[in-house]
């Protein structure tokens, strides 16, 4: 594997762990208004510490794991993996539930394209070559 397509499966991968982490980061700080934007109410405070300790909590982890794997050429591998079965079942699960219990599902629908998008991107540039332990 060349080195310039090294950097750039650890630059996308790095993107993506960044986000994750920052989505998190965000959960903890403003739940409300984040389960506001998809119409939901978080009416008592256990919901809202609920909210942060799985949605935050959940997504930083994750978040800050991908980017320590992301930090060499043996960690690209775990790392794509990872990505591919969190974004593309959590993607895949929004949009069974849409299909399952309807109603208006706009926030889930984009949320679920986004995620499986990014599974795709990720299996596709980061898996074709695969990055092989040095």
């Amino acid at each position: 594997m060349t080195i310039a397509r090294e950097n750039l499966e650890r630059i996308l991968v790095q993107i993506i762990g960044g986000l994750l982490a920052a989505a998190g980061v965000l959960y903890c700080l403003l739940p409300v208004r984040l389960f506001a934007l998809g119409g939901e109410v978080l009416s008592v405070p256990s919901a809202v510490t609920d909210v942060r300790a799985t949605y935050g909590g959940i997504q930083i982890a994750l978040g800050i794991l991908v980017l320590s794997y992301a930090r060499s050429s043996q960690g690209l591998k775990p790392a794509r993996a990872l990505l591919v079965l969190v974004l593309g079942s959590v993607g895949s699960l929004r949009l069974l539930g849409a299909a399952v219990d309807g109603g208006e599902q706009s926030v889930n629908a984009v949320a679920a394209v986004v995620e499986i998008l990014s599974a795709i991107l990720v299996w596709n540039v980061v898996g074709r070559g695969g990055a092989q332990p040095r």
